[in-house]
Parts: C-alpha cells; sequence; structure tokens
C-alpha cells in the first residue's frame, strides 16, 4: 500500500520552478511571469523617456523664447508619478528608496491640492477675474462677431489669438503678435512660421486689441514706416478691431 507521503500533492509553484518542459523549455508560468515583468520594465521606461524628452523639450522652450510657466513641465512630472508609484511599497527590504518614494508622493499631492485652492482662493475670486468675465469670457460671442463682419484673418495678443481659431474650427483665423515700441511683432511661443507669411493668406485682415493695448499702439509710427493704416475700427465691449485692406504681414515683414 501507498504511503501517506505519496498521495500528497506537490505544490503548483514548486512544480513550475522544479519541472520543465521536454525539450529544455521554460515553464508556462514562468513565462508568464517573465513577460509581465517585462511589459512593466517597458512601460517604466517609456514613461521615463517621455519625461526626459518633455523636460528638455520645455527647457529648450524656455531659453529660447524667454517665456517662463511651470504648467508647461505638468504632463511630464505627472507621468513620471507612474513609474516611481508602480511598485508596491516595502519598508522592510529598502527603507530609505520606500520612504523617499512616500515623501514624493506626499510633495506631488500637496502640490495639487495647493494649485487647486490657491486657483479658486485668487484668480478666481479678484477682480481681474470678473473684468475677464465681463470682458472675453465667451470667446463664441467675439468669434461670431468677426464673422458677422465678414473677418476670417487677423492677429491679436497670445491669450486672445488661439483660441478663437481653435473654436471657430480655422474658419476665422487669428494669430498671435506682440507689441513692442507700439509695432506688432511675430510672438514665437506655440506658433509656426507659416502663420506669418503674407502667402499664407490674400485679403483684408485685422488687428484685434484691448482697449488698454490699443493705447500702447503707435499707429503715426505704423502709418510712416510701414504705409499701414486701418480703414475701419470695429468696437466689441472692451476689445477694439481695426481692419486693414490687405494682410498686414505684407508691410510688417514678420
Amino acid at each position: 500500500m501507498d504511503s501517506p507521503e505519496q498521495h500528497v500533492r506537490e505544490d503548483p509553484e514548486d512544480y513550475s520552478q522544479s519541472h520543465v518542459h521536454p525539450g529544455g523549455r521554460a515553464p508556462c508560468r514562468q513565462v508568464r511571469l517573465h513577460r509581465k515583468r517585462d511589459v512593466r520594465r517597458l512601460s517604466d521606461g517609456c514613461c521615463c523617456l517621455f519625461y526626459w524628452l518633455g523636460s528638455n523639450f520645455d527647457f529648450q522652450a524656455f531659453c529660447q523664447t524667454g517665456k517662463y510657466n511651470g504648467r508647461y513641465l505638468l504632463p511630464a512630472v505627472a507621468l513620471i508619478v507612474v513609474p516611481v508609484f508602480a511598485q508596491k511599497f516595502d519598508f522592510q527590504t529598502s527603507p530609505f528608496f520606500n520612504l523617499f518614494r512616500a515623501l514624493i508622493l506626499v510633495g506631488f499631492l500637496s502640490n495639487v491640492l495647493v494649485v487647486n485652492t490657491s486657483y479658486w482662493a485668487t484668480y478666481h475670486a479678484s477682480e481681474a477675474h470678473h473684468d475677464d468675465y465681463q470682458n472675453y469670457d465667451k470667446p463664441y460671442e467675439l468669434m461670431e462677431f468677426l464673422r458677422e463682419n465678414g473677418l476670417v484673418y487677423g492677429y491679436s495678443t497670445y491669450w486672445n489669438a488661439s483660441v478663437i481659431t481653435v473654436l471657430s474650427d480655422h474658419r476665422t483665423v487669428v494669430v498671435q503678435v506682440y507689441l513692442k515700441d507700439g509695432v506688432p511683432n511675430r510672438f514665437n511661443w506655440l506658433s509656426t512660421d507659416r502663420w506669418y507669411r503674407p502667402s499664407n493668406y490674400v485679403g483684408d485682415s485685422f488687428l484685434l486689441l484691448s482697449e488698454d493695448e490699443a493705447k500702447s499702439v503707435d499707429w503715426a509710427e505704423l502709418s510712416s514706416r510701414f504705409g499701414l493704416a486701418p480703414y475701419k475700427t470695429l468696437v466689441y465691449k472692451n476689445f477694439r478691431v481695426y481692419v486693414f485692406s490687405e494682410n498686414i504681414a505684407n508691410k510688417l515683414k514678420f
């Protein structure tokens, strides 16, 4: 009669490690574990590569344009959190490394909390936000105003330009510029050379400015040096729309 020991079932874990399939192939379970580890390493590597590329591109853009803003680093920083916290916390085997990860998590979450609470406690409750809401928190209305007046291509400062282009699905294109010494100049932040070429659009163009921005324009300089003078001025709330009989890129040579 067989002894009780002979009827004890082998543990599947021991079996997968001690038995090998014919032909020297590794057990299927081990293959699956290796594949899971490989996929995890690949995903972690992709996240780290994205973080490195995103951070470097952002820093290069900061240096080239002279414009610095931490929000452009957010996608890269948020993604690097994924591989950092994808691993299980194990303070017994690696206490210092896991403590460092825990501090990163606390810092990341606290920053998210601070950013959100700061927005609602400062800007959203400020007079500046109230003025923005009164003058231009409804860009659809401004977009429709431009279209009703047959204006499809123009220039404006950064925060008033691309939003109209996007919302109108490029039916009304507004290219970003900034005012230097009273003259519009091309704005290289998040733009392309094609937008500033005179051949990109032929016909009437406009310059969309807020009331305060319009006061800083040197109209005498535009007329005497560049031969530019608007033939029509439209008013919409806090904005002034100066319409020219040509694409002003022809004269300004952005």
